[in-house]
């Protein structure tokens, strides 16, 4: 991380732009502009909708205790699943350069990610747990960059660091919020109520965005 940047041999000197306002007015014509956006907003409701209803690593020492009947080392396996699968997920992006419909890959990963919480609320089997949260890892890998991505590529550059700025809000937010919904959910239903509740709010909410924004589906690059 420290190192590879400075092997990028590129000059740029970026344009200056000066904005006029006040810091309020400015936030606030970035939130119009997200607001107005064909896409980003169906983008921003989905990320922070499933995120909410199945923030599912926070529940990981509760998998390895009630579902593998393992503790610390179950929990560490889980963890590198994830994490593993989060990486091959980013890394497949690469290889799907040349698709051109990003949007729908959006929600192909995301219906993708929603089913694999349906049989992870009732595996067993360690070895089975860590290759479906592997899966998870990699389909949440592809939504997060194929999100950013046609984040940066739809913006324009004076409106783009607000937008980001929204894209960070929504995302931090989604994940305190799933931290509380997840853990008192599983305290009152359990955790393969919560699993599967998880799965069919971030399906349903998956094809309610594909259906309402139109711009998700019909969204080309390049």
């Amino acid at each position: 991380a420290l190192v590879l940047p400075l092997l990028i041999r590129i000059r740029f000197v970026p344009p200056l732009i000066r904005e006029e306002g006040s810091t309020v007015r400015r936030t606030w014509e970035g939130f119009r502009f997200v607001r107005n956006h064909r896409l980003l907003p169906g983008l921003y409701v989905l990320d922070a909708g499933i995120t909410v209803f199945s923030f599912y690593r926070q529940l990981f020492p509760l998998f390895a205790k009630e579902l593998y009947g393992g503790a610390a080392a179950a929990t560490g396996l889980l963890t590198a699943a994830n994490a593993i699968g989060g990486i091959c997920g980013t890394l497949l992006v690469l290889f799907l350069r040349n698709y051109r419909p990003k949007g729908m890959l959006v929600v192909y990963s995301t219906i993708i990610y929603a089913l694999l919480l349906f049989p992870l609320a009732i595996s067993t089997k360690l070895w089975i747990g860590m290759l479906l949260i592997g899966g998870l890892g990699a389909m949440d890998g592809i939504s997060v960059a194929m999100r950013q991505s046609i984040v940066q590529l739809t913006t324009p550059d004076q409106m783009r660091g607000r937008a980001v700025s929204l894209q960070v809000l929504a995302a931090q937010t989604a994940n305190n919020l799933g931290t509380l919904e997840v853990g008192f959910l599983t305290a009152a239903a359990g955790l393969s109520f919560t699993l599967t509740f998880g799965g069919t709010a971030a399906l349903l909410m998956t094809l309610a965005i594909w259906r309402v924004i139109p711009g998700i589906r019909h969204y080309r690059y390049p």
